[in-house]
């Protein structure tokens, strides 16, 4: 019996515009009914996905920054934040590198260096995060609750930058591809399955009542511990192998009516 549904957000539930189904809250209160939860789980910052769903946040659980970081009722029940050193040698890296631009993502706010002069860069970080950012002249100031460090490419991260921070920093940490020009490095262990442990204490319920909708890299771990894994049709096909179930695509409300179809 599923009691908890997991869904990943760009690409997954969101449509093509990077907005929320139009049903998506009479669903959840529709799976209320049948005491099954739903819980966003999101590559992106805490402060992006509650302002994504401000208008109902309290009947969801919040999963962000690739599973850094798990909310209810605006409550941290869990939060994973990485050691300064390790922050400040990342930063010390990339700052070698032209053609990238880093975020530095906290329990609560989201920091980055200039974008003048950087208009894609500018573009890309509005459009994946939708919320203010806070500009800093140095990112080692940021020293507080760092749960996530995220760099984007326009060429694209898995073919290039990926590699460099693969080699540098996966021993230690978790580099993962999370979007074409994103990727994002958490402490080691952290993904987004990571929370399921605190879910299984906190809620009464276990993995394999679980079912979870992702569609890229990072949610792979997330697919691979829950009971029923469903991958978008849209995503690539690498991640067909993680499925119990290909859904339709996200443009097609594939997570919602997937939801319908299965459980309600």
């Amino acid at each position: 019996m599923i009691k908890l549904v997991m869904t990943d957000l760009d690409g997954t539930l969101l449509d093509a515009k990077k907005e929320i189904p139009k049903d998506f809250w009479q669903t959840v209160d529709e799976m209320a009914k049948k005491d099954i939860l739903l819980a966003v789980a999101s590559g992106r910052t805490l402060s992006s996905v509650k302002n994504a769903f401000k208008e109902g946040e309290e009947k969801l659980i919040l999963i962000a920054s690739n599973g850094s970081v798990l909310v209810k009722n605006n409550e941290i029940l869990y939060a994973n934040t990485m050691p300064q050193p390790v922050v400040d040698r990342i930063i010390d890296v990339c700052s070698k590198i032209d053609d990238i631009h880093l975020m530095i993502n906290t329990v609560g706010a989201d920091y980055t260096l200039s974008l003048k002069g950087k208009k894609w860069h500018a573009e890309i970080i509005e459009r994946s995060y939708n919320i203010p950012v806070t500009v800093v002249e140095d990112l080692k100031t940021v020293s507080a609750n760092v749960l996530q460090i995220s760099v984007c490419q326009e060429k694209g991260v898995r073919d290039n930058i990926f590699k460099l921070l693969h080699e540098n920093f996966s021993n230690e940490l978790e580099v993962v591809v999370s979007d074409i020009w994103w990727l994002d490095i958490m402490n080691k262990g952290v993904n987004k399955a990571s929370p399921l442990k605190i879910i299984k204490e906190k809620f009464d319920i276990a993995p394999e009542e679980v079912m979870a909708f992702g569609d890229f890299d990072n949610d792979i771990a997330m697919l691979k511990a829950v009971g029923t894994a469903c991958v978008m049709q849209n995503a690539q096909e690498h991640m067909y192998k993680y499925a119990d179930h290909i859904v339709p695509k996200n443009t097609e409300n594939g997570v919602i009516e997937t939801i319908k179809k299965m459980l309600l």
